[in-house]
């Protein structure tokens, strides 16, 4: 089952009401080559809160890609 979340009042959406963004991108060049990871985190009014970027070696897109997700949701 899911839950529309857009219909919940701010006060059960968390304590600043909103929702925080993190918009990510990875990538290699060649597959596999030279990788990475760049992301910006922004608050629920739009401030930037966190800006995370990684070398990771020689490594495939799709790691570099998945690389950036993980780091997001855990902050690791």
């Amino acid at each position: 089952m899911t839950e529309n979340l857009s219909e919940k009042d701010d006060a059960e959406l968390g304590p600043t009401g909103g929702w925080f963004t993190a918009h990510c991108d990875g990538g290699a060049r060649g597959n596999p080559g030279p990788a990475g990871f760049g992301a910006v985190i922004e608050d629920p009014e739009g401030k930037v809160v966190a800006r995370l970027s990684e070398y990771l070696g020689k490594q495939t897109n799709k790691y570099a890609e998945y690389s950036g997700c993980w780091r997001c949701s855990t902050g690791r």
